[in-house]
């Protein structure tokens, strides 16, 4: 059996599910490196990837007492680190389903003529607030919006990591939204005067 300090990983697991920290610290320093580049693979942000390793030792230590002594326990934890992986990718796609819906919403066909002019009116409003992006994040906004390339796309086309398109979009969705919510505001406006 693989040892870890002189201890077998059995005798570490016994002491786990007993509650052991210094059991759990040392399956931490024996594991902690192998899951960060496994995460890393999936995860390219450090910061993002160093917290799903700290997820995944937390939800170890948390279910500690279903633990099975006689199974190996690297594969167990890299599960765990799969689970997180997708957890966390999955909460970064409803947040990026979100905004791409708040913008669609706002492009899409007009339902009628009496609405095409005010359509037309907002399409240009916001393609000039687009224009106004400074020019980096313009250009990454239009590659991902206009025409439709993943971050990863991105990134190898403009020789930059994920993690700068990713921080450039949320930049020009909060500038785009800002925008949204002050030119619906002078609307609201305009209904009230009329």
């Amino acid at each position: 059996m693989e040892t870890i300090r002189g201890t077998s990983e059995k005798g570490l697991i016994i002491r786990l599910k007993d509650g052991d920290k210094r059991a759990f610290e040392l399956i931490f320093e024996r594991y902690k490196d192998y899951l960060y580049l496994f995460i890393c693979k999936a995860v390219p942000s450090r910061e993002d990837s160093e917290g799903i390793v700290q997820e995944t030792f937390i939800s170890l230590w948390l279910n500690r007492g279903t633990l099975d002594e006689n199974k190996p326990l690297k594969p167990y934890l890299f599960t765990i680190a799969k689970n997180e992986i997708c957890d966390h990718l999955r909460k970064i796609y409803s947040k990026r389903k979100y905004l791409d819906s708040l913008f669609s919403e706002h492009s899409a066909n007009p339902v009628s003529e009496e609405n095409e002019i005010e359509y037309w009116e907002f399409e240009r409003y916001l393609l000039s607030q687009i224009n106004q992006l400074p020019e980096r994040r313009k250009e990454i906004f239009r590659l991902s919006k206009l025409e439709g390339k993943s971050y990863r796309e991105i990134a190898c086309l403009l020789k930059i990591s994920e993690n700068t398109v990713d921080m450039q979009m949320r930049s020009a969705n909060s500038a785009i939204f800002q925008a949204i919510k002050q030119y619906l505001a002078y609307l609201v406006i305009l209904l009230l005067n009329i």
